[in-house]
């Protein structure tokens, strides 16, 4: 890392020395280390790459921390979208060995369903899913008994999803420092979506 007068400086960009001399941005490049020096110019090692969403990087090069509560907003947010991914996996449902979708507009037509095999236990329908291990569709029939359990089992698996956000925003929410904070496993805890 170049600095110039202890301020970290990108070659190629015009400065002015301390006596208002002004200097063009490719004076750096043809300069000989003698005459970089003697304008304030000193080559030190670049500073350990730092994630940047919870340190500072100084114009000095020096590394500060950010405020906790910034870095606490950071961390809820990516736990909001890690726990959105796992709610909308979907759930593995063994008896049909097939993978049913549990995103918001599959749980809509999962109520349609569920109205229709409450108010008749002989219901049955095709639904498309996918093969659990894969992204293949394909097509499962699916009686009352099974439309009850794969709705109350989304549900199920959804709920255990929110509560295990709730736990680690506790977490999050308590921590006292950076390290504490960082030291937190976002990705513990999950539900299994076997069902």
């Amino acid at each position: 890392m170049i600095l110039h007068n202890g301020i970290r400086y990108n070659p190629g960009t015009p400065f002015t020395n301390d006596e208002g001399t002004q200097f063009p941005g490719n004076w750096y490049s043809s300069a000989t280390p003698e005459q970089r020096l003697q304008q304030g110019f000193t080559e030190v090692p670049d500073p350990p790459p730092v994630d940047e969403r919870f340190y500072y990087v100084n114009t000095d090069g020096s590394i500060a921390e950010k405020p906790l509560e910034q870095c606490k907003q950071v961390v809820v947010s990516e736990l909001a979208s890690l726990r959105w991914s796992k709610e909308n996996q979907g759930i593995i449902y063994s008896s049909a060995n097939a993978l049913f979708q549990t995103d918001s507009a599959s749980r809509v037509n999962y109520l349609g369903v569920l109205n229709l095999a409450i108010a008749n236990s002989q219901y049955s329908t095709i639904w498309k899913a996918r093969e659990p291990n894969n992204t293949d569709s394909k097509f499962v029939i699916i009686n009352s008994n099974d439309i009850i359990t794969i709705y109350s089992s989304g549900m199920d698996y959804i709920s255990k999803c929110f509560s295990n956000e709730e736990s680690i925003n506790i977490e999050i929410n308590s921590a006292n420092n950076l390290n504490v904070l960082l030291s937190i496993n976002t990705n513990s805890g999950w539900p299994s979506n076997l069902y």
